[in-house]
């Protein structure tokens, strides 16, 4: 049986994520469903094939109430 992490990130902390080598799944939940607009706006960009700069980046995540703390991770964009 795979390992299962749960991790509580409460309003406000600052945190991140890292993409490695290996497959996983994550299950994100969202009380209020906050975010739901930025990953929506992330999801079509994606689908569109729109490429989105850093500042792009930022802009975006500040238009959902997000803030971007450090370098976009090369690739992601």
């Amino acid at each position: 049986m795979p390992e299962r992490v749960v991790v509580w990130v409460p309003a406000g902390v600052e945190h991140g994520f890292r993409v490695g080598q290996a497959q996983s799944r994550k299950l994100n939940i969202y009380v209020p469903a906050a975010m739901e607009g930025y990953f929506e706006s992330l999801a079509e960009a994606a689908t569109t094939g729109t490429v989105i700069s850093e500042d792009g980046f930022a802009e975006l995540a500040a238009r959902h109430g997000l803030r971007v703390t450090g370098p976009v991770p090369q690739g992601y964009l």
